[in-house]
């Protein structure tokens, strides 16, 4: 087991410990120079073929099981064809604001789209919050659920569902449900569990936030972040406010993650607040 660390970065790549590899990955918001010394000896590299897609390169085949350490457990590692490791490290952050804000808050129901591999589902379920995690693919709902049982949180009040998040969210609004927070990561484009479905942030962000709001009509929970070139937290915030009541506990901010050194990395960007009972 091994805590992750952001070592370096620069010339569009990043330098990072992950689960005792040292990887070698594309960034393309790492635009500062790179010292040379430190990145000579990498336990893997991934090298892009196409836009979207490569190869990744491994000094040796990585240990089995490959894991991350984090507060609430282990979750998997495992590289993917888009350089992808099954884990966003960027979003410890908002695991332990999670973990924070959560405290105390046993049986809040927490809808969370876009849901991974389920480090923010584990984070409020170990917090005792009911979690009804929702994701296109299959194959990633599976690892989702082994890395609850990695965490001994397999137990906890989960529900997995392998759905689009439109659709869920606009059936659940039929259905006359009620949540009471809402954490979204949406792509800025991916594929739906049947072939026809396809998620585009430009053109159904804003139905999804609109049903959103018919589902959570008191949002004590709301954690957005979003990767997607472009939506800065004012972005962000103006398409929530169409459809929320923003208290004023709502912060916003980068999705960075910091060197030993102090240089910031950022991947995208955050919209998050939570009311207590007693506010």
């Amino acid at each position: 087991m091994s805590a992750y660390e952001l070592i370096d970065f620069g010339d569009g790549r990043k330098l990072e410990r992950l689960g005792g590899l040292v990887v070698d990955r594309p960034s393309p918001a790492a635009i500062d120079d790179r010292p040379a010394g430190v990145w000579s000896n990498v336990d893997a590299r991934f090298e892009l073929r196409n836009r979207h897609q490569g190869i990744w390169h491994f000094a040796e085949d990585p240990p089995h099981p490959w894991t991350l350490e984090t507060w609430f457990g282990r979750m998997q590692l495992f590289p993917t064809e888009f350089g992808h490791v099954g884990v966003f490290p960027e979003q410890q952050g908002n695991w332990k604001w999670l973990r924070e804000s959560l405290a105390g808050s046993a049986g809040l129901r927490v809808l969370n789209l876009f849901a991974y591999t389920g480090g923010s589902t584990l984070a409020a379920a170990a917090t005792g919050c009911q979690v009804t995690h929702v994701d296109s693919a299959k194959n990633i709902v599976r690892r989702a659920r082994e890395n609850a049982a990695l965490c001994d949180l397999q137990d906890r009040p989960v529900r997995w569902i392998v759905e689009d998040a439109l659709k869920f969210v606009q059936r659940e609004v039929r259905r006359g449900k009620q949540y009471d927070g809402v954490i979204l990561d949406p792509p800025s484009y991916g594929h739906g569990p049947a072939a026809k479905t396809t998620w585009k942030i430009e053109r159904d962000l804003p139905e999804l936030l609109k049903s959103l709001g018919a589902l959570i009509s008191q949002c004590r929970l709301f954690l957005f972040t979003c990767h997607s070139p472009g939506y800065t937290v004012a972005v962000l915030r103006n398409a929530v406010a169409d459809h929320f009541q923003i208290p004023s506990s709502c912060h916003g901010g980068p999705l960075a993650i910091a060197t030993a050194d102090g240089r910031s990395l950022s991947s995208g960007n955050f919209l998050r607040w939570f009311v207590k009972l007693d506010s």
